[in-house]
């Protein structure tokens, strides 16, 4: 392989990791708040992938068998900022 096929495969690797990211960055995921409304159905809230992550590492979400994502704690997620870590 040249120089350039290099540089090229480089460039369009780099570009695609960026979409990548930018993509990941946009997406949201409905989580349940653990409580319900006034007629009995299960209010959600749409978080970040970020605080997804954050909330999955620090063991604030499990996710039930029919898929959905719900708060490990009965009083819902936990607040950004400084957590204990998990270990």
């Amino acid at each position: 392989m040249n120089n350039t096929a290099r540089k090229i495969l480089a460039a369009a690797s780099l570009l695609l990791a960026i979409a990548l990211l930018l993509l990941g960055a946009r997406k949201g995921h409905e989580v349940d708040t653990g409580e319900t409304d006034e007629f009995g159905q299960k209010l959600t809230t749409e978080i970040s992938e970020r605080e997804l992550v954050i909330q999955t590492t620090f063991g604030g979400l499990v996710k039930e068998d029919d898929g959905r994502l719900r708060p490990r704690k009965e009083g819902g997620l936990e607040k950004a900022g400084k957590q204990a870590c998990p270990t």
